[in-house]
């Protein structure tokens, strides 16, 4: 892992990816250690650099809580890099070497030892030490006093390499690059005799002398007026050699380098006039708009240019390839002394199926074109030939934009220039790659969008909402003290959440209209906006461009239609870049019949996809084929041998983009690709046939995996099934929809208990009756109790009356047909509905006698786990409300040995739960933290985010019992991580009653009664039986003591 502080703060994991830095307090705090060089910063110190004048309420516990923050990031970039955050009774210190900081490997390179490297070798060191440098050292801190110091120091010793790298250039005898490197520090140190002086000697070899003289001059006159002095006696010798042209500081040829000496006595090829290397052309496209949004992906160029000779920008049209190539081109030729052209290939009509050849001529015109060439009178074909010759011992950079059409022809041209010119750099842009050996492909990425957590349905009574949770999670999470956000400025506080799509997307609203105010309502709109048009920078100026006329919340409302909606008016812009459907017209316009038929089957659902999924729904045999009833065929066939042919060119058109994730590589289309080809799929004849096989497919999935969720293969297919969460909702809404009454049922059920080990249950219970409130099937017995099955357990969730909620669980018990392969698929949910009466004193009686007949009728059918699972649950619930002991199941069985021997780690879970209420009970707390670091354990290895939210808050209050409060914290983030990832709908426990105890117990009674005062009455009452039985009243704010 890495931290970075030479530019922007940025923190970096082991493979180099970018690790998010959300707030600026983090941010501040990793500068102001990294600022220390190591050295210890008191807890006093750290309050005062990073809060200023504003303070918290509670200093200590804030900084802990940011600490703990700090900690989690850098053990995000790499596990156990958390130990590089050291305390000491001096104060807080970060372990930085030359691996983990930027600026320290600045410094240990440019202090090496260079006696033994050769002049080449040392302009290397200092120039990839050079490179480091992304802008202002510590940015956004470079004004705070504390960082003053630091700054300055690297400032130094980067202009003293900088000197050093001129003086070896110059020695060397590459004079411009000398000043390339060196000439554009003059204006800020005129009267630095170190930089002066071999730039001198630079600017006069290059046969510059006037400028030798005026660089002489300036500095001998700043010397005078300010400092009263002169030049020192060796630089006054160097001036009057210059002045008299002495022999002993001589120039060489005239900016003839040795590659061009050769070209020039032993080519025989053609001349072609060409303009002088000593003068540089930079002709790139001047653009009105300011770059924005993407520093770090002109550094990753940059640095893919400077290794390599051909670099390839991918990306979906509008994406922005073109404006980042000519920035990178821009900023490489502002410092070294290249000739930089630009070869715009879009009127280039496409050729290359037909006649490779005249589209490589074609290439080559454009780009004669675009470096003011003449070209012959007749048809130019040896221009292929001749450019390269041409540009032999030159150092050149070439922008060969818009690609994706010519591909044939433009490799073909760049091979044979990149074999031919040894000085020429190419920099392409193309929605396809040129497939060259030596191409390094870069997939220029959408601009961020901030993660944006959707609002919570309706969950169970008593349990907190994602929005509400959002709205306090200043405060809740430690991240501010108590009224910090209110006190900012809106406008403030919209800059600081400001991701890079939402600022570059705001940017072009306000030059379009400037009375538009930025407000927290237009951000949050702009955010979504920027959503749904998945950062595509062409898509957010198109839509910038609409604010003449519609607000931006108008503009949200309206983007269902964005291939129409989002235009720009006017000819600035060539007709594909002036909306989105030309835009994605001219992408359509280059595929073939089954690239076109694979991407329009890719819109029946906008998630990501497996490979092996998309070889089943996507391909198939042609109509007239023999297929299953089940899996109907298309009007174009493709094979599934050839998906991943098809697929591939798809992804190389940027059309599909690639995701990659724990289980592998996944597909996917942007939103804005996904409206285009869900237009043509609804024109097609796929509609109904891929509908039909996505469900199919998914189904077959979930009923697959749900054999295996109790098993030692539970963790890989919950994972399965967790990457598949959009797919399965679609496929249940697709066959609610069409009244498909098999696959609906069969999916609800066989999705359940993924759904509720995992805490995923937000609609849950209206899929469920959205399924049991159609007719059952009229043919097959599965499904006919598949069917009672998602009655019985809808009736459970809801949260009615409870005095006739047992007459309605039993009436839906009694749907299930009279025979004994319905009375086992009845068991399986009865003790599950059983359960659900517990907690009612009138209905307890009912749920146990429900729950041990499942319980018989299961062990009698051979059905252990499940019946040991039952017990569980039942002993839970009657340990919990009625302090009722574990009963376990009927002799001859034993819980945990059923469990331990089927592998069942989510039974051993709830095994776990009992365990843990008669620890409590039994005042053990020893014994309680154990058990919730086991089931924590297990929760976590199997990926059940609700369970791990409800363990992590138990060990949160055994930390806090142990007035381990930095571990409570820890625990507590964690807590309410899982918790908002669930939408709070396993939370038992509000993780602002649990922040609120914290917080008493470190003193600070008034933040833990703020935070109380955001719970419900039934929120409070909810928290104050779960923590009572960890923590006497002592313990407790006042706003969870008993009245």
């Amino acid at each position: 892992m890495r931290i970075e502080v030479l530019g922007s703060i940025q923190l970096r994991d082991d493979k180099a990816q970018a690790v998010d830095v959300p707030e600026r307090k983090l941010r501040a705090l990793i500068a102001v250690l990294t600022a220390a060089g190591g050295d210890a910063v008191p807890a006093e110190a750290l309050v005062d650099r990073v809060w200023g004048d504003s303070p918290p309420q509670n200093p200590t516990r804030v900084l802990q809580a940011k600490l703990s923050q700090l900690r989690a990031l850098l053990d995000q970039a790499s596990p156990g890099a958390r130990q590089m955050l050291q305390r000491s009774p001096a104060g807080y210190s970060l372990d930085i070497t030359a691996d983990t900081l930027d600026a320290a490997e600045f410094r240990a390179s440019i202090r090496a030892d260079s006696t033994q490297l050769s002049d080449h070798q040392r302009i290397s060191v200092l120039d990839r030490a050079l490179g480091l440098w992304r802008g202002e050292p510590y940015a956004e801190f470079s004004d705070e006093l504390w960082v003053g110091a630091e700054a300055s120091d690297l400032h130094e010793a980067r202009l003293q390499a900088v000197e050093h790298c001129v003086e070896t250039l110059t020695t060397a005898g590459e004079h411009e690059r000398a000043l390339a490197y060196g000439a554009p520090y003059l204006p800020a140190h005129p009267a630095r005799e170190t930089l002066v002086a071999p730039l001198l000697l630079a600017y006069y070899r290059s046969h510059r002398q006037t400028e030798a003289l005026s660089a002489y001059e300036r500095l001998r006159t700043h010397l005078d007026e300010e400092l009263g002095i002169e030049p020192s006696p060796e630089l006054q010798d160097l001036f009057l050699k210059i002045l008299r042209q002495d022999p002993d500081i001589s120039p060489g040829p005239a900016s003839l380098s040795a590659a061009q000496h050769s070209t020039a006595q032993h080519s025989t090829a053609p001349h072609v006039a060409v303009p002088e290397a000593s003068s540089p052309h930079r002709r790139l496209p001047a653009y009105a708009s300011p770059f924005l949004g993407r520093t770090e992906e002109v550094g990753e160029v940059l640095a893919l240019l400077r290794s390599h000779r051909l670099v390839t920008l991918m990306g979906i049209g509008g994406i922005g390839k073109t404006r980042l190539a000519v920035e990178a081109a821009e900023h490489e030729t502002r410092h070294s002394v290249l000739e930089t052209w630009f070869a715009d290939l879009t009127e280039i009509s496409p050729q290359g199926r037909q006649n490779p050849a005249q589209e490589e001529r074609a290439v080559a015109h454009a780009v004669a074109a675009a470096m003011d060439l003449p070209t012959p009178r007749a048809d130019g074909t040896d221009l292929t030939e001749r450019i390269p010759a041409a540009l032999q011992g030159r150092e050149v950079l070439l922008v060969m934009d818009n690609c994706e059409h010519l591909l044939e022809g433009a490799a073909t041209f760049v091979e044979r220039l990149l074999r031919r010119a040894d000085g020429v750099r190419i920099l392409v842009t193309s929605r396809e790659p040129l497939a060259l050996p030596e191409e390094q492909r870069y997939r220029v990425p959408q601009l961020t969008v901030a993660n944006v957590v959707p609002a919570a349905r309706t969950g169970l009574q008593g349990r907190d909402g994602v929005e509400a949770a959002l709205q306090r999670r200043g405060v809740e999470q430690g991240a501010t003290e108590p009224g910090a956000a209110e006190r900012r400025a809106p406008d403030q506080r919209a800059a600081e959440q400001r991701s890079p799509a939402v600022d570059f997307f705001l940017t072009r609203v306000q030059a379009v209209n400037s009375e538009v105010e930025i407000d927290r309502s237009t951000l949050d709109a702009a955010e979504h906006l920027c959503r749904h048009l998945d950062g595509l920078p062409l898509a957010l100026e198109l839509a910038a461009a609409r604010t003449n006329v519609l607000s931006i919340p108008e503009l949200l409302e309206r983007i269902t239609d964005r291939l129409d909606l989002l235009a720009r008016p006017g000819r600035a812009a060539p007709r594909r870049q002036q909306t989105l459907r030309g835009m994605l017209d001219w992408s359509w316009s280059l595929l073939d019949e089954e690239e076109h038929a694979l991407l329009r089957r890719l819109a029946v659902h906008p998630a990501s996809w497996r490979l092996d999924a998309i070889e089943a729904i996507c391909a198939g045999a042609s109509s007239g084929s023999d297929t299953a009833a089940d899996w109907p065929a298309y009007g174009v066939g493709i094979s599934p041998g050839r998906v991943l042919a098809v697929l591939s060119r798809l992804v190389d058109s940027s059309l599909v983009a690639t995701l990659t994730t724990t289980e592998g590589l996944r597909y996917r289309l942007l939103e804005t690709v996904h409206s285009y080809a869900a237009e043509h799929l609804a024109a097609s004849d796929d509609q109904t046939v891929v509908s039909v096989r996505h469900v199919t497919y998914f189904r077959e999935l979930s009923e697959c995996a749900e054999i295996y969720l109790f098993t030692r293969q539970a963790k890989g297919w919950i994972g399965r099934l967790a990457a598949e969460r959009g797919h399965l909702a679609h496929a249940l809404t697709d066959s609610l929809r069409r009244d498909d009454r098999k696959n609906s049922a069969a999916l609800a059920m066989s999705t359940f208990w993924f759904r509720w080990m995992t805490g995923r249950i937000d609609s849950l219970r209206e899929d469920l009756a959205a399924v049991a409130s159609s007719p059952p099937p009229e043919h097959g017995a599965e499904e006919r109790h598949r069917h009672a099955q998602a009655d019985v357990l809808a009736r459970s969730l809801e949260n009615g009356d409870p005095e006739t909620r047992a007459e309605v669980l039993l009436a839906a018990l009694e749907r299930f047909d009279d025979d004994d392969g319905a009375r086992l698929h009845r068991m399986r949910v009865q003790w599950f509905a059983g359960s659900c009466l517990l907690a009612h004193r009138a209905n307890r009686e009912l749920g146990e006698s429900l729950i041990d007949e499942a319980i018989e009728a299961l062990l009698d059918a051979d059905e252990p786990t499940w019946a040991a699972l039952a017990s569980t649950h039942r002993d839970y619930f009657l340990m919990d409300h009625w302090g009722i002991r574990p009963r376990g199941l009927p002799a001859g069985y034993d819980v945990e040995t059923v469990l331990r021997d089927s592998e069942n780690a989510y039974g051993r879970i709830q095994l776990l739960g009992v365990r843990y209420l008669v620890a409590v009970a039994d005042d053990d707390a020893s014994r309680a933290g154990l058990i919730a670091d086991e089931a924590a354990g297990l929760a976590d290895e199997l990926g059940l985010d609700g369970e791990i939210s409800f363990w992590e808050s138990a060990r949160a209050l055994s930390s806090i019992e142990a007035r381990d409060f930095e571990a409570a914290e820890h625990h507590l983030l964690r807590t309410r991580e899982f918790a908002l990832r669930t939408a709070y709908a396993f939370c038992i426990l509000p993780p602002d009653a649990l922040e609120a105890v914290l917080a008493h117990r470190q003193g600070d009674p008034e933040h833990a009664e703020l935070l109380l005062a955001g719970l419900s009455q039934g929120q409070r009452d909810t928290a104050r039986q779960a923590i009572g039985r960890r923590l006497k009243d002592e313990a407790l704010p006042a706003g969870l003591l008993r009245p």
